[in-house]
């Protein structure tokens, strides 16, 4: 069990555990090849479990469910409140010109689907091999409210591109 801050207690007691149980229990607790287990639901961030009922992969088995039903779900998976912050997380964006991007050009496309290599010409790393052992970190990026990216990172037009855990697209 989680323990946070906004913990609902006991989980048995929950308005969610029924909804669970009727709607999602019959795949998530084992009996579906692909579905993951509840053990594993337990682990996501809240916008991502959300995000799948309401628009997303599992929307169509969730579409009897409202929005307050749906969050009650959540809530009986991660024993947490499900708060605005939870839907909209506050992202750090760049700004003046390093939120801009460049002209898009075909030479640049890296990583899977062009090369499984995940090679980057030196024309667009714009590193030589000697370069390497002096790099340094300059920055990171995170995902509010995921454990984890989703993706490979892409670098296109003067960006990197990555995918979190709940489809979040972010350019770096």
């Amino acid at each position: 069990m989680r323990s946070v801050s906004g913990e609902l207690g006991d989980r048995a007691s929950l308005p969610g555990v029924a909804l669970f149980d009727k709607h999602c229990a019959s795949c998530h607790n084992g009996q579906v090849y692909k579905a993951p287990h509840t053990t594993w639901l337990e682990m996501m961030p809240a916008r991502g479990i959300y995000k799948a009922m309401d628009g997303g992969i599992m929307s169509t088995q969730a579409s009897m469910l409202s929005k307050e039903q749906k969050i009650l779900v959540v809530e009986y998976l991660l024993q947490e409140r499900f708060t605005q912050e939870s839907i909209s997380p506050n992202y750090a964006m760049c700004e003046g010109d390093a939120a801009k991007f460049t002209d898009f050009d075909q030479k640049e496309i890296t990583g899977w689907g062009t090369d499984t290599s995940r090679f980057v010409p030196p024309s667009v790393a714009q590193l030589a091999l000697e370069d390497i052992p002096r790099l340094k970190p300059k920055w990171s990026f995170g995902f509010p409210g995921s454990m984890r990216a989703r993706s490979q990172p892409t670098v296109a037009m003067g960006a990197i591109f990555v995918v979190s855990q709940d489809g979040t697209v972010e350019g770096y």
